[in-house]
C-alpha cells in the first residue's frame, strides 16, 4: 500500500508462551519476535503475505490469529520456537463490500478454536473456526455501532467500542459461533479501547 506502507508501523503486541513478545508491523508486512530480558533484542521476523498489512494479533488454540488490515483478511500462523509458517487467509466477512473494509480487533471466542474479528466499513463482528489449520466462516452480525474499533469478551457477550459513533454496543456469542445483536448501547465519545478491571 503505496500510502499505508511508507516505512515501519507496530500495531500491536502479545506474549509468547515462552516469555518472548511478538509484534505487527502494518508498514512492513511482517510479526516480529523480540526477546525483552535482560535487554529488548530482536529474536526473528516471520514474514506475513505482501499488503497484508498485519494489525493485531491473539492465540487462539495454539495458532496464532493475525487481522491484516490492508488486505481485508484474517491469517492463520503456526508459530514454534524456531519456526514459523504462515498457514491460512480469509476474508474477515462474507460476501462482497462496497467500500474498504479494515478488520481491527480479534480475540478469542467462546467455542472451541473459535475467533472474532470486528470490521471497520461494514461495521460488523464476524466470527471464525480454526479446523484442520484452515479458517472456516462461521458467521458475521452488525457489531450496533459505527467503526468497531476494539472488543472485550466478558463470558458469552462482546462489548464492542465504536469509535466513529462514539458508543458502546454489544453482540452475544453462542458457543456454535452465531452472532446475535444485543441491546447495549451506552455513549462513549471516542471510544476506542477497552479493558477489563
Amino acid at each position: 500500500n503505496p500510502t499505508r506502507q511508507l516505512g515501519p508501523h507496530p500495531h500491536h503486541a502479545v506474549a509468547t508462551q515462552c516469555g518472548s513478545v511478538l509484534v505487527t508491523d502494518l508498514g512492513t508486512d511482517s510479526i516480529y519476535e523480540f526477546s525483552i530480558r535482560p535487554m529488548i533484542r530482536l529474536i526473528r521476523r516471520i514474514p506475513m503475505p505482501t499488503g497484508s498489512g498485519p494489525r493485531h494479533l491473539a492465540w487462539v488454540g495454539g495458532f496464532l490469529a493475525v487481522s491484516g488490515e490492508l488486505d481485508s483478511a484474517v491469517h492463520l500462523v503456526s508459530v514454534e520456537e524456531g519456526a514459523a509458517e504462515h498457514l491460512a487467509s480469509s476474508k474477515s466477512h462474507k460476501g462482497q463490500t462496497r467500500k474498504p473494509n479494515l478488520p481491527s480487533h480479534l480475540a478469542s471466542a467462546p467455542g472451541d478454536r473459535q475467533l472474532l474479528v470486528l470490521n471497520r466499513g461494514r461495521d460488523t463482528v464476524s466470527s471464525f473456526q480454526i479446523v484442520n489449520d484452515e479458517l472456516r466462516f462461521l458467521d458475521e452480525a452488525t457489531a450496533g455501532g459505527h467503526l468497531p474499533w476494539h472488543f472485550v469478551r466478558i463470558g458469552n457477550r462482546m462489548i464492542i467500542a465504536n469509535k466513529g459513533s462514539g458508543d458502546l454496543t454489544d453482540v452475544v456469542v453462542e458457543v456454535d459461533g452465531s452472532l446475535l445483536p444485543g441491546d447495549l448501547k451506552v455513549a462513549m465519545p471516542g471510544a476506542n479501547w477497552l479493558h477489563v478491571v
